[in-house]
């Protein structure tokens, strides 16, 4: 678990950071899902579609990384 205070050694101490194993499995069944989707082309919100009134829209495989960074950045 990460408190405060472990988070302020690991910002400026440069204390080490692991990952639990169970996250680590959880995100790889997840990315699985993710890449199964695009793969078989599954209408899937913002993953594979636009946002909002474009949700309808599928998004080329060639422009899916650029969309998706620009989601995590806010643009």
């Amino acid at each position: 678990s990460l408190d405060i205070p472990a988070l302020e050694r690991v910002a400026f101490q440069n204390a080490p950071v692991a990952i639990a194993p169970e996250a680590v499995e959880t995100m790889a069944r997840g990315r699985a899902l993710v890449d199964r989707y695009v793969r078989d082309r599954v209408p899937a919100y913002g993953i594979n579609t636009g946002l909002g009134a474009r949700a309808t829209k599928a998004l080329p495989e060639t422009e899916l990384a650029e969309f998706s960074l620009r989601m995590v950045r806010g643009r």
